[in-house]
């Protein structure tokens, strides 16, 4: 009988000494690979491939924005609408009036330069700016268009009625072209005339102006205040690291002196550091997520989005991330992202990603979360702010974000 029972625990030992080099062996792989296999839900766990929440997924619905308008301005025969500071009003203007963009870009003839004359923007017609300088060929396909006929790198693009026909002018900076496009100019009229006129005009129409001709003015201009975190937690960051494949619980997971947690696997490695800086950086080709099909601006934007989407969808808050600079040089590109909240920008900048070719090479970014307070502020009046500004600036309402995680909302100039 004893010699039974010594058998049985010789049996468990063993079980048990599998077991724990099985683990072991689970526990060295990247939380990639184990989590394509089928585990029990505690073991998933303990080996670093917990459930996810609040990590977006990767169809380009998260925080990342990179395709809307901080700007769509209306014009028609009894004066100009602007719609910007208001998300959602913007969404369903964007939504009415992309359909003529993206025919204006796909039907575009070969264009011409077009003098510093700003009298294009008196004519019906609709004014689409974004943050920063958007490649027309990414916006056309954010906007389901085929063939994009323009190759230009913009800030603005206007659709202007002239004659019977739709111009499609692009902008950027002091720089303008003229493109003869296919645009309905019945059906464009005809949704202007929906619009109400909210007194809103442009610096090119106010001859006492010293700011850039695009800086629009308005009447009173009032912003919710905001409050700002860092989101940083030990289990903030193993979540972001199992987000991109990292194991949080793997032999290569290191804590420096200053506080950092650092994730690395063979080609690769993921740093968080306390104040909520961001750093993902590849060496290697095997680590292929995120690596764009090919070179060109629409697919680098495109991959460059799926990742934001994963790394700002950590931490959810009322602030998405907007496309604010394109960058490329030979076979490197770099994209500049912003966060923006209630429609207004936040600088400085949040976030940039580097690729080589096509190949994913870094990511550099801060993570923090922005929520509304109930109280608001009303901005210094904009000729008082024009006023103060170096003349021949773009002045805009923003906020400035502080090393000290303050928020301020005032003028910009640019």
């Amino acid at each position: 009988m004893a010699r039974r029972i010594l058998e049985a625990l010789k049996t468990v030992v063993i079980a048990v000494l599998l077991l724990n080099i099985l683990f072991l062996s689970l526990l060295a792989l990247p939380v990639s690979t184990v989590s394509r296999l089928s585990l029990p839900g505690f073991l998933a766990a303990a080996l670093g491939v917990p459930e996810q929440p609040d990590v977006r997924d990767e169809t380009g619905d998260g925080n990342n924005a990179a395709a809307k308008p901080v700007l769509l301005s209306i014009c028609q025969e009894a004066g100009r609408s602007s719609i910007r500071r208001d998300p959602e009003a913007m969404e369903i203007a964007y939504e009415r009036f992309g359909p003529f963009l993206r025919t204006g870009l796909t039907t575009a003839d070969g264009g011409t330069a077009h003098t510093d004359d700003w009298s294009f923007l008196d004519a019906p017609g609709v004014l689409f700016f974004y943050d920063g300088s958007i490649p027309a060929q990414a916006l056309c396909r954010w906007l389901e268009g085929q063939d994009c006929a323009v190759t230009d790198v913009c800030g603005g693009y206007a659709l202007s009625c002239e004659a019977d026909g739709v111009i499609l002018y692009t902008i950027a900076g002091s720089q303008i072209r003229r493109y003869t496009t296919n645009v309905s100019h019945a059906s464009l009229i005809a949704l202007l005339g929906e619009y109400t006129p909210d007194g809103a005009e442009f610096a090119y129409k106010r001859q006492d102006s010293t700011a850039v001709p695009l800086t629009l003015w308005e009447p009173v201009v009032s912003v919710p205040d905001c409050a700002t975190e860092n989101p940083v937690t030990a289990e903030f960051s193993r979540a972001m690291a199992a987000a991109l494949d990292f194991n949080p619980y793997g032999s290569g997971t290191y804590t420096d002196p200053d506080g950092s947690t650092v994730y690395t696997e063979s080609d690769r490695s993921l740093t968080v550091e306390p104040d909520g800086s961001v750093l993902l950086a590849v060496s290697g080709e095997s680590y292929a997520r995120f690596h764009a099909a090919s070179a060109s601006a629409a697919d680098l934007i495109d991959t460059a989005g799926a990742l934001l989407d994963v790394v700002f969808g950590t931490a959810p808050g009322e602030a998405e991330v907007y496309l604010c600079d394109f960058w490329q040089e030979g076979e490197v590109t770099r994209l500049s992202y912003r966060y923006h909240f209630a429609g207004m920008p936040i600088y400085p900048t949040c976030a940039e990603i580097t690729f080589l070719g096509s190949r994913f090479a870094d990511l550099r970014c801060t993570l923090r979360t922005f929520e509304q307070r109930s109280t608001s502020s009303t901005l210094l009046p904009l000729p008082q702010a024009a006023a103060i500004a170096e003349p021949g600036k773009l002045l805009f309402p923003a906020y400035d974000l502080s090393a000290a995680g303050a928020v301020k909302a005032g003028w910009r100039a640019q």
